[in-house]
C-alpha cells in the first residue's frame, strides 16, 4: 500500500517542474497600492533656461517653445519646454523626430502643489495620465513657479495601457511586456 503514494509522489515531481513560475501571466496594477520614494524632482525654470537636476544626466535647455538638443538620453532627442503662464509649463520630448512624450506642470495658487498631466507614445497605445507632488524646497528668487525640488506623492489616473504587464519566467529567464515593449532578463 505505501507503495502506491511514493510512485504517484515520484510521477508527479516532473510535472511539478515544468509547471508555470507564479508570477506567470498577467499583472494589472492598482493605483490606490502605489507607492512614490526616492528623491525629489528638481526643477529650475529662470531666466530663459530650464534645467533638470534630478533627470539622468542632469541637463539645460533654452526655454522658449523650441526643440531643444538633449543629449545622452536614451528616450529623448530633443526637449521644447513653453511657458504658458506664471504657474504652467508643458515640456515636449521628440525622439528621431515623433513626439514621445509630452507632460504640463501646474503649481497651486499656495505654490505648494505641482499637479501634473502626461502623455507617452513610445508604446503600442499611448498612455495618459496625472499626478500630484508636494514642494519640499523653494527654486531661485525671481524663477518660475515650477522651480524647486517636488516630491511625487500620488498618480491620480492612469490608462489601462500603463497598468498591464505580462510576466512569463522559464529556468533561464524572466520575459516581461508591457504595451508592446519588451524585455528578457537572462537569470
Amino acid at each position: 500500500m505505501k507503495k502506491l503514494p511514493i510512485l504517484l509522489l515520484a510521477c508527479l515531481i516532473p510535472v511539478a517542474a515544468l509547471a508555470a513560475s507564479p508570477w506567470d501571466g498577467t499583472w494589472k496594477g492598482r493605483l490606490s497600492s502605489m507607492k512614490t520614494t526616492g528623491n525629489p524632482d528638481r526643477f529650475e525654470l529662470n531666466n530663459g533656461l530650464y534645467s533638470c537636476q534630478s533627470c539622468a544626466p542632469p541637463y539645460k535647455i533654452k526655454a522658449d517653445g523650441t526643440d531643444q538638443p538633449v543629449p545622452d538620453h536614451a528616450y529623448l532627442d530633443t526637449e521644447s519646454v513653453k511657458v504658458v503662464n506664471a504657474s504652467t509649463v508643458e515640456l515636449t520630448d521628440k525622439k528621431a523626430g515623433k513626439i514621445s512624450a509630452w507632460v504640463s506642470y501646474t503649481v497651486s495658487a499656495d505654490g505648494k502643489t505641482l499637479s501634473g498631466k502626461f502623455k507617452n507614445y513610445t508604446g503600442e497605445k499611448e498612455v495618459t495620465g496625472s499626478f500630484t507632488e508636494t514642494r519640499v524646497a523653494a527654486g531661485p528668487a525671481g524663477s518660475h513657479a515650477t522651480s524647486g525640488s517636488w516630491q511625487q506623492q500620488k498618480t491620480s489616473d492612469m490608462s489601462e495601457a500603463a497598468l498591464t504587464t505580462t510576466l512569463a519566467t522559464t529556468a533561464t529567464d524572466l520575459k516581461m511586456s508591457s504595451n508592446g515593449q519588451s524585455i528578457d532578463a537572462k537569470f
